[in-house]
């Protein structure tokens, strides 16, 4: 689809399109007997949005749990976040992504409560056509261990939902303040249902944090239970660390836009993550996905990431785009329909999502040595039968092999 052209040095570009996306589009799903999302994309169009030169990417099922973005460094996997972001909340931040001299256009389509909706944000060298804002909308960049600090409250609830995925150094809301405040109001009595509320949170962040057992509350001091030791926040493991501030801002930020919700599992949004498992180690990379859509099941996650582990974990309703880029065309988006659940992670890193060409070792000079089982137990189990055997050779001891009488050999 030719959405427009890069004009050589010199000469004037095409005139941007009218349109990009010209009607709203029929509701697909993964699987007919699943629920679709209360919020979801449907599909996106990006035309002169940094590297992206265009990109069109339509029939995004309803019922999509995981949208996951992948490809090498610097071929566009954020610019394609911030590109979703700036299409859905508008021209925040898009003087400080475009800049002033230069023209680009985003149209996106999303549905809310199963009625369709297009979004079309139109750049035109400092002058930005305005989109409707739907709330339940987040995004996070790379950096998310920031946690606001209590003197900065105000300045940190004014900043945008979309921030952090433009700006490194913006401060995650603060969720043992959030926790401060819902116990005030529960003694109050000013809100009946804030002790619920507390109790869901409190559990759901001890699901999401693996080797967090346990969260307490002592007056104003918030502890954490990790690994038997108890230890206040800027204690805690930077995985740890980065769960609990991204995880908090998103839920303070939804239960805001939400105020009748009790239990983050009736939450519902649409929420963007730039390197989803970093901090995190390959256990829990498997895992994230799987339990995050399970504490939030009305949600939509679009992720990017490097690491072909999270995808062990990707729900079966999930959605894999790849980005690729090069010096004559910019980068483009490819969609890739690829069964993850039947794949190991070496054949994930030589498929089309990654494109790795060998997992060989460089150092490797006999490949009759190179270890092919499926983990490590059986690597462990050949090694252990093989020293068994070559005992017996040195003391030239034959094995125990069963023996047939004749009777029953003839038979």
């Amino acid at each position: 689809m030719q959405l427009g052209r890069e004009a050589p040095p010199g000469e004037p570009e095409d005139p941007l399109p009218l349109r990009l996306i010209f009607q709203t589009s029929p509701d697909l799903k993964h699987d007919s007997s699943t629920d679709a999302l209360p919020f979801s994309i449907k599909q996106f169009a990006v035309n002169r949005f940094q590297c992206i030169q265009q990109c069109h990417i339509s029939d995004i099922p309803i019922d999509t749990r995981w949208i996951f973005i992948l490809g090498d460094n610097g071929d566009g996997k954020t610019s394609l976040l911030q590109a979703l972001a700036v299409g859905m909340w508008g021209d925040e931040d898009a003087r400080h992504l475009l800049g002033e001299r230069h023209e680009c256009q985003i149209e996106l389509e999303y549905q809310t409560n199963q009625m369709n909706h297009i979004n079309r944000f139109r750049w035109n060298n400092g002058q930005w056509s305005p989109v409707s804002k739907p709330g339940s909308f987040l995004a996070y960049g790379p950096s998310r261990l920031l946690i606001q600090g209590m003197q900065s409250l105000k300045d940190e609830r004014e900043q945008s939902p979309v921030a952090g995925l433009h700006r490194q150094e913006v401060h995650l809301r603060n969720i043992e303040e959030w926790f401060q405040r819902q116990r005030l109001d529960a003694g109050d009595r000013k809100d009946p249902l804030a002790y619920d509320r507390i109790s869901n949170v409190k559990k759901m962040l001890v699901e999401l944090m693996p080797n967090v057992e346990d969260i307490l509350f002592e007056g104003q001091d918030v502890w954490y239970i990790e690994k038997g030791q108890r230890v206040p926040a800027h204690h805690l493991s930077a995985g740890h660390k980065s769960i609990l501030a991204m995880i908090g801002d998103m839920t303070i930020r939804l239960m805001e836009q939400q105020p009748k919700t009790v239990d983050p599992k009736d939450l519902f949004g649409i929420v963007l993550i730039d390197e989803l498992v970093v901090h995190l180690h390959p256990n829990w990379q498997a895992r994230y996905p799987g339990i995050l859509s399970r504490v939030f099941p009305k949600v939509q996650f679009i992720a990017t990431t490097h690491s072909p582990i999270p995808l062990m974990g990707a729900p079966l309703e999930s959605v894999f785009l790849k980005v690729t880029r090069t010096k004559e065309t910019g980068t483009s988006v490819e969609r890739l329909d690829l069964d993850v659940t039947r794949l190991l992670p070496n054949t994930l890193l030589t498929s089309p999502l990654f494109d790795m060409e060998s997992l060989i070792n460089p150092h490797n000079v006999d490949l009759k040595t190179l270890h092919t089982e499926t983990n490590y137990w059986e690597i462990e189990d050949k090694e252990e039968r093989r020293a068994k055997l070559q005992r017996l050779a040195e003391n030239n001891i034959l094995p125990d092999f069963p023996r047939f009488k004749q009777d029953e050999a003839s038979e």
